[in-house]
């Protein structure tokens, strides 16, 4: 891919992140002209960045206040190289900065909301984080181990069921997935 690239004087996305970090990194009257264009700087899903990335941002921390939004425990990216960390040592790098806890969940219940909390502590390397909601408890949370994709299947269908034999219509019951390729058994 490289190579090819190369013999076709293409460049990809990366390919110019590079080449802007690079220069402005080597160049400091350019790098303090464009840095000097900006007052602010956000930062969207932090969590996400990949080195390249933090890279191009360094030219702009001294000249910009820079607004980082993410979340930890949420990165997903680490199949193009996103570093999770970045978020987590931005607080250690600039010492100056203000954090401010997003904690108050809006979408789900306390219930939901504890068993993640549950499970993210268990992650070393994480930012403390007390997620809760104001939407009450809401439904336990029923945690259920299966076999392979056809026996979770057969769990799910069977919770359906319950529900449907407790009075519960069709039309009120949901089944979310992470991507559409989890449908395909169901």
């Amino acid at each position: 891919y490289i190579d090819y690239k190369r013999s076709h004087r293409y460049i990809d996305y990366d390919d110019m992140l590079m080449i802007v970090a690079s220069v402005l990194k080597q160049n400091k009257n350019l790098r303090e002209r464009i840095s000097s264009l900006y007052d602010h700087i956000l930062i969207d899903e932090m969590q996400d960045t990949n080195p390249l990335q933090w890279m191009l941002l360094e030219s702009f921390i001294d000249k910009c206040h820079l607004f980082c939004v993410g979340d930890d425990a949420q990165s997903i990216y680490a199949f193009r190289q996103a570093d999770y960390k970045n978020i987590i040592n931005f607080e250690k790098d600039y010492k100056e900065c203000n954090t401010i806890k997003l904690e108050e969940n809006y979408r789900s219940t306390n219930n939901i909301l504890n068993a993640a909390n549950s499970v993210i502590k268990n992650n070393s390397q994480r930012k403390d984080l007390n997620l809760w909601s104001q939407k009450g408890d809401g439904f336990k949370v029923k945690y259920m181990r299966s076999y392979d994709e056809k026996h979770e299947v057969t769990l799910v269908l069977s919770e359906i069921q319950k529900l449907l034999d407790e009075g519960y219509e069709r039309s009120e019951i949901g089944i979310l997935y992470r991507t559409n390729a989890q449908s395909r058994i169901v």
